[in-house]
């Protein structure tokens, strides 16, 4: 590393200390407050003789979910994975009002013998479920449904113990510059 990179490797470190307090959660000074928004992340492995049956599952009941006035989520996408793990089919759910409407939708939908049923006959269909809590990055745009078939690129990644600082600041001073505002639907993390 030459003196130029050394020079800008630390000018970069020391800029960023500047924004992050030493005394609150970390997740709150990149993130959107989990009191008042989380997201969900569900991903289906559909068994491949069953996506059929699944999909037209799905299309009977999600709406329900959606538009359920007891139920304080809403569905930002559903989308089949063409590219990567195949017969996959993964959810987002948004919940205004966090962790206590995350509670809340799912109490009520325990409670409810129709989403009871749902969930049960949906569980025949696949071959296993993963379900991730996400916060939205404070810089990201809010994801907004598009109609329509789209192409969605879903990318991972897993940093080092104490870069996502560093990756929070480059995307929010850099990378969505180098973009065009259609091109960035929204960017979520989670610890785990």
């Amino acid at each position: 590393m030459n003196s130029f990179s050394r020079g800008i490797r630390t000018l970069t470190v020391g800029v960023r200390s500047q924004f992050f307090s030493k005394n609150a959660a970390f997740s709150s000074e990149i993130g959107k407050d989990k009191s008042a928004l989380i997201y969900k992340i569900q991903s289906h492995r559909v068994k491949p003789e069953e996506q059929q049956n699944y999909l037209d599952l799905l299309n009977e009941h999600i709406v329900n979910l959606h538009k359920d006035e007891n139920l304080p989520q809403t569905l930002v996408g559903s989308f089949q994975v063409t590219f990567g793990t195949e017969d996959e089919v993964i959810h987002i759910w948004k919940y205004s009002g966090g962790y206590a409407a995350l509670q809340k939708s799912e109490f009520n939908v325990e409670a409810n013998s129709k989403y009871r049923e749902y969930r049960e006959e949906r569980r025949k269909l696949l071959r296993s479920r993963q379900n991730q809590l996400l916060v939205q990055f404070d810089h990201m745009p809010d994801p907004v449904p598009k109609t329509g078939n789209s192409t969605y690129e879903m990318r991972s990644y897993k940093l080092k113990s104490g870069s996502i600082g560093e990756w929070h600041y480059n995307w929010a001073n850099i990378g969505l510059k180098c973009r065009s505002q259609d091109e960035v639907v929204t960017g979520f993390f989670t610890n785990a």
